[in-house]
């Protein structure tokens, strides 16, 4: 698969503050799931900002298609590349429905009402997540499950290209992890690149193509599949602590526990 998103000598800094990132590179390949792993503070909200254009580079490329997205006027960017930060709460009580309506705005002049090929896509995008039969329940009444999938819905009324999101699994229990797992990685087969940042690796590991490995300095350590990027030396690099990595005996994927020390 041809790279979708590549970067090239991205560096990028707070106002005045030390450089967040040096130089990284890295392609994300058309129609996987990309998952950006490592510690607090290892930069994988920032680097999913950089991403979506929502922040400024401070050198460097980042191209969508082979083009820099910085040529892209803004309304076009935000058509093709979604993105979706880890909390938003809606102030006013907002409907299922309204709420993934609000995913049409950029395909739309301002002003402008939705008309039938928008009410088709919302349609189409609450059956993707299985929401149709909460259209008119207010998103206060969801539960946290139904919260991420609407959203996720939202983002794809867009009609983007690529998905970016920040924690989608942040607050979730196990089974609303899977869920929401599955219906990324569904999204995956019908042409969509998906990238999310997560702590939860043992959970990514199932579903993820890719990962992006970064360490607490906001280095790049590995990128690739599972069993080549998250070794035993690749994590305690990342996270400057003993990992133990084998076989789930379930999922027969990798399963990452981290080393406890003995007392002495």
């Amino acid at each position: 698969m041809n790279p979708i998103l590549t970067t090239k000598n991205l560096s990028f800094r707070y106002r005045n503050d030390e450089p967040l990132f040096e130089n990284i590179q890295f392609s994300i390949r058309s129609g996987t799931l990309t998952a950006l792993i490592g510690p607090n503070g290892s930069g994988k909200s920032t680097l999913l900002r950089l991403l979506s254009g929502t922040i400024t580079k401070t050198d460097g490329t980042i191209l969508l298609n082979n083009k820099p997205i910085d040529l892209f006027p803004v309304r076009e960017r935000i058509q093709k590349i979604a993105f979706l930060p880890q909390n938003i709460f809606p102030i006013f009580p907002l409907t299922v429905f309204e709420i993934v309506a609000m995913g049409r705005f950029p395909r739309k002049p301002i002003l402008t009402r939705l008309n039938p090929k928008d009410y088709e896509i919302i349609e189409q995008c609450m059956n993707i997540m299985n929401l149709k039969p909460l259209e008119n329940r207010l998103y206060s009444e969801l539960s946290g499950g139904e919260c991420k999938r609407t959203l996720i819905a939202s983002i794809l009324a867009q009609e983007p290209e690529v998905l970016l999101l920040d924690e989608p699994l942040a607050g979730l229990d196990l089974p609303h992890q899977i869920e929401t797992l599955q219906h990324l990685h569904e999204l995956t087969k019908k042409s969509y690149t998906v990238v999310i940042a997560s702590h939860e690796i043992n959970m990514v590991t199932r579903f993820a193509e890719e990962f992006i490995l970064l360490s607490s300095n906001h280095r790049i350590i590995a990128h690739g599949n599972a069993e080549n990027t998250l070794t035993t030396d690749n994590l305690s690099k990342a996270y400057n602590a003993s990992f133990w990595v084998g076989t789930h005996p379930l999922t027969k994927g990798l399963l990452i526990e981290i080393k406890q020390e003995k007392n002495s």
